[in-house]
């Protein structure tokens, strides 16, 4: 993974330093990425977004809030959240204003990202520019760039910390990492790396301003608890994300699956066959060291934290094996050229295996069929009309200021779409099934690994929308169908 030695930036002319910013052209590409994201400006709310980070964002917008009360808290520092909402304080709340909001740090993270690696990773000064190129065209970092989710800009500021760590400019990186714990608070792995390394070097004073960034986390945690009584918002969550993890066959899924997405997935097997061709050449520079010990750090924390495996939890590390990547592929300029047309082709093109949705533009057919839902529901239901559903739809419907509905509905909120909690839907004025994955070749229906999934992972299958009759005594109404997303509404 580690490419050969950067030369210190202090090495640089400043002549040659200019050329490189020249070639880069911070301007052009700043413009290129915000022409290409115009797109998605508007796309409603996803998943996560709707039923927490923009509810807790609207707490914060209107209340001052920073636990938030409209959602269930948890964990997660609200640094995000007071961005946009202080986005919304000076441009209006609304979802261009957000999505703005958080393309602006990711612009920021481009720029972050190719100093970083121009200066400490990237020896040859095109790879520095091509780590860049491959990030702007990675599918999960072009629809989180858009996101109000945390990874993207947690992220960013793994970046800057970094930048300003190997600049020694400590005081700089210590601040940078402050604000990704308040971001995310698995960023606080990253100043701890740094710290140990500092301590390792016997720079011992150094050391100790690594220990700053855990104050405002430990405030954060002593406010959670103060108003929730729970260290992490809420005992599910905890139980979910620490423990749950922690079974030696899903520890391992996860850790073979982050694997799988970093080196191999996305087209990404370029890159790592052209490292594996040039080990032999590999020099360790200190920099690639240090974001060596912390890219493994991270992939084996986020393997034992989190229930939820999703591919955004490694964008913190990503552009590291990006530059990777790059640093070989300088030389390999149609293998180059192989891997940016994949990865633009894995925007659009979904794998043939159930994935995260919000790991390329699926997510956009994903919202628009259920904005296409709500806005039937809108229209043909009245005010105050009782309407079951399961997260997150029932998020879309439960408040206005989210964009979907124009209406106030009382949610009837199903805990998912088994048959059994569909059960409990009787009695309401309407129903909404929707698909919940992408499984083109009906992986899920074989038995093997549907047993598989029962015994590790408590999976049961959703109800058809055959079975709805039966078990609620309703038909459907209305169907809407985009890029193989489907929902249906049903009622009595």
């Amino acid at each position: 993974m580690s490419p050969p030695s950067a030369r210190s930036s202090s090495n640089r002319t400043p002549a040659l330093a200019s050329f490189s910013e020249a070639a880069f052209s911070k301007a052009g590409f700043a413009l290129l990425l915000i022409a290409l994201h115009l797109p998605l400006l508007r796309w409603p709310y996803f998943w996560d977004e709707v039923g927490q980070f923009v509810p807790a964002a609207l707490d914060i917008y209107h209340s001052g809030e920073l636990v938030p009360h409209s959602t269930i808290p948890n964990v997660h520092p609200p640094g995000v959240m007071l961005w946009i909402a202080g986005v919304w304080r000076w441009f209006g709340c609304s979802i261009f204003a957000t999505r703005a909001a958080m393309l602006f740090i990711a612009l920021l993270g481009c720029w972050w990202v190719y100093r970083l690696a121009f200066e400490f990773l990237c020896p040859d000064r095109k790879a520095a520019a091509m780590t860049v190129v491959l990030l702007a065209l990675s599918p999960l970092f072009f629809s989180q760039a858009v996101m109000a989710l945390l990874d993207m800009p947690a992220m960013a500021f793994t970046a800057l910390a970094l930048l300003m760590f190997f600049r020694e400019r400590w005081f700089a990186s210590t601040v940078a990492c402050t604000l990704l714990v308040m971001v995310k608070e698995t960023g606080a792995l990253l100043p701890a790396v740094l710290g140990i390394v500092l301590l390792r070097e016997r720079r011992w004073r150094d050391a100790v301003l690594f220990l700053l960034p855990a104050l405002p986390l430990a405030g954060w945690l002593f406010l959670l608890h103060a108003r929730t009584g729970q260290w992490f918002g809420n005992r599910a969550f905890a139980q979910y994300n620490l423990t749950y993890p922690l079974n030696p066959v899903r520890l391992g899924a996860a850790l073979l699956r982050r694997l799988y997405y970093l080196f191999v997935g996305t087209g990404y097997f370029i890159g790592t066959i052209a490292l594996w061709r040039a080990r032999r050449s590999i020099v360790w520079s200190r920099a690639w060291r240090v974001v060596t010990i912390f890219a493994a750090v991270h992939l084996l924390a986020m393997c034992v934290m989190g229930g939820a495996v999703l591919e955004r939890y490694l964008l913190p590390i990503l552009p590291l094996v990006l530059a990777g990547f790059a640093n070989v592929l300088a030389r390999r300029p149609v293998a180059f050229a192989a891997m940016c047309a994949t990865s633009i082709a894995c925007m659009f093109i979904n794998p043939l295996y159930p994935f995260p949705l919000e790991n390329n533009l699926a997510w956009g057919d994903y919202v628009r069929v259920q904005k296409d839902a709500s806005d039937y529901l809108s229209v043909h239901m009245p005010a105050g009309a009782a309407i079951a559903a399961t997260f997150p739809f029932d998020n879309c419907l439960r408040r206005i200021d989210v964009g979907y509905t124009t209406k106030p509905f009382r949610i009837i909120d199903l805990p998912d779409s088994t048959p059994v909690a569909v059960a409990q839907a009787r009695g309401a004025d309407a129903f909404a099934l929707f698909s919940s994955t992408w499984d083109p070749l009906g992986i899920e229906r074989n038995s093997t690994w549907r047993a598989f999934l029962e015994r590790f992972y408590d999976y049961h299958p959703d109800a058809t929308p055959d079975q709805i009759d039966a078990l609620l005594r309703m038909h459907p109404v209305a169907r809407f169908e985009r890029g193989g997303q489907w929902i249906e509404l049903f009622r009595p």
